[in-house]
């Protein structure tokens, strides 16, 4: 999970793009309500790749996805001032929020968008995650970015969609939204995306780490949207994997035992950390603070997402 934060100036002495980073909001602490607004028929769903499965969100790569891949930090994009400022708060950002005509910022604010920017270099499949969810239920709009389905939006050279990736990145780093993330077996995932899918009252993103020498490693976020399983005593859990626009992937699971693992791009994840789960809504929540990168026990243990 990672994100890429714009250039910072020492003082936001001017907002440069007036440009809201949430579309949905409800009332402060209130989760946001909404629903997709598309046919969830199984016959509409399988429109790319001519599959059924036994729970279906109605998600496609194909559509719902985009079609360029994670990527690190060579973006134009990065956050405005103005779009730092809306998503933490004027309280969180400004050392004095009253005061005119300038907001000088809170040196840990300063800190929180360094680290950001860092973060970002290394990929931006949390941003490219959460704003593909955010399109498939009906939150934002891919023909404000410049198409009619995300798939067919194109990256380069365009700044509006790349600070989007990035706004949605940044959620990762804020509470009440990191406190949010469950990390949970299996099976608990399973349930949990059952119901997801049946009534789309919520949504979520998937997590994926690597235990490697008592360190969490190889952190990479995916998008859950189909369930099916076999006779085998194995289920498979669909997902989009921005490291593989476009490709049908899946984490399987063994019923008997209770483990996972996932064939990323170039990552093999032996299931040796639990699935961490986001919903959506949690990214919502109001009023945000930052979460510290001042330590390995803050943000930073837990941003990865390195292109493959």
């Amino acid at each position: 999970m990672i994100g890429r934060v714009g250039r910072t100036r020492r003082r936001f002495s001017s907002w440069l793009v007036l440009f809201a980073f949430l579309l949905v909001m409800v009332g402060s602490g209130s989760d946001a309500e909404f629903r997709a607004d598309f046919e969830r028929s199984p016959e509409a769903a399988a429109v790319a790749f001519g599959s059924t499965y036994d729970f279906d969100l109605g998600f496609r790569p194909l559509r719902d996805g985009f079609s360029f891949a994670n990527y690190g930090g060579t973006g134009d994009g990065g956050l405005t001032e103005s779009e730092i400022r809306e998503l933490l708060g004027d309280s969180a950002v400004c050392a004095d929020p009253t005061a005119e005509p300038a907001c000088v910022p809170r040196e840990d604010v300063l800190a929180w968008v360094r680290g950001n920017q860092e973060m970002t270099r290394a990929g931006h499949c949390e941003g490219i995650s959460a704003l593909s969810l955010a399109m498939f239920v009906g939150l934002e709009r891919a023909d404000d970015y410049g198409a009619d389905q995300p798939f067919d939006l194109t990256l380069e050279g365009n700044d509006a969609l790349q600070r989007r990736i990035d706004g949605w990145h940044a959620t990762q780093f804020t509470e009440p939204t990191r406190s949010a993330t469950v990390a949970v077996a299996p099976g608990v995932a399973l349930g949990l995306l059952e119901a997801s899918f049946e009534d789309v009252d919520e949504v979520y993103t998937i997590g994926v780490f690597n235990r490697v020498n008592g360190r969490i490693l190889d952190g990479h976020t995916v998008v859950p949207y189909a369930i099916d399983a076999d006779s085998t005593s194995t289920t498979r859990l669909y997902v989009y994997d921005s490291n593989l626009p476009g490709e049908e992937r899946f984490i399987e699971i063994d019923d008997d035992d209770g483990t996972w693992s996932y064939q990323g791009a170039a990552t093999y994840y032996d299931g040796s950390v639990d699935l961490q789960l986001l919903s959506l809504s949690a990214r919502l929540k109001e009023p945000r603070r930052p979460v510290p990168f001042d330590d390995g026990r803050g943000a930073l243990a837990h941003a990865t997402c390195v292109p493959e």
